[in-house]
């Protein structure tokens, strides 16, 4: 639907400004940064829990033979550093190595 211009002026006042609600660039900007650190701290969680599944090599809370090792917790790593600025403590997945029996 077009709006013409004679239609416009007729709302007047009575229209809300839409650009009242744009926020100034370092509060837009800082919402970004924001976000852009959370999505990256869960991007790097799930994927260290990926290669941590795959290195083990048994689903959790199963025997396999072709066990590797055993999932061991986590810690928290602090301060980690990226362009973004720095992380919320980030939860590196741990394992627990298999000890050889002879």
């Amino acid at each position: 639907m077009r709006w013409l211009a004679s239609e416009l002026e007729s709302y007047g006042n009575r229209m809300p400004n839409p650009w009242s609600l744009v926020k100034d660039p370092e509060e837009f900007w800082g919402d970004w940064s924001t976000q852009g650190r959370r999505l990256l701290c869960n991007l790097l969680e799930g994927t260290m829990e990926i290669w941590r599944d795959e290195y083990v090599q048994a689903a959790p809370h199963r025997s396999a033979a072709e066990r590797r090792a055993y999932r061991n917790g986590y810690y928290l790593r602090k301060h980690w550093r990226t362009a973004l600025g720095p992380l919320d403590p980030v939860r590196v997945p741990r394992c627990r190595h298999l000890r050889k029996v002879a």
